[in-house]
């Protein structure tokens, strides 16, 4: 199991809006984004969340093929925007199910405030 700081978390939840969810970067950031497509299922597969991982995996499978498939007329457009929205949503839905289901609150309390006291002193 991969154990990672819940500030990690945070910043890799970022990180997935930023690039994912905000095509950040255009053509030059692919490979950034597929890694980024991939990483919220193999981190649900760490904390045993298999149904859910799998799931997603489908659904961004889905959306990828979707983009694929050329029709003509008003079904391309749905499909393609079906697409988009599966393809840009789905890893970002899947990194946030990962943040707070292997976060606890005293966990990423005890994380962020424990700078906050050290600061103080």
């Amino acid at each position: 199991m991969v154990k990672l700081d819940p500030r990690t978390k945070l910043l890799l939840l970022l990180a997935e809006a930023v690039i994912v969810l905000g095509q950040l970067g255009g053509g030059n950031a692919e490979p950034f984004k597929t890694v980024f497509m991939v990483l919220p299922f193999l981190l649900l597969l760490t904390v045993k969340k298999f149904r859910t991982a799998v799931i997603g995996a489908v659904l961004l499978g889905l959306g990828l093929a979707a983009g694929h498939i050329f029709t003509e007329g008003r079904g391309a457009i749905v499909l393609l925007m079906c697409s988009g929205i599966l393809t840009r949503f789905v890893p970002s839905l899947m990194m946030g199910n990962y943040v707070m289901s292997s976060t606890g609150v005293s966990e990423f309390i005890e994380a962020c405030c424990t700078n906050i006291i050290r600061l103080e002193s």
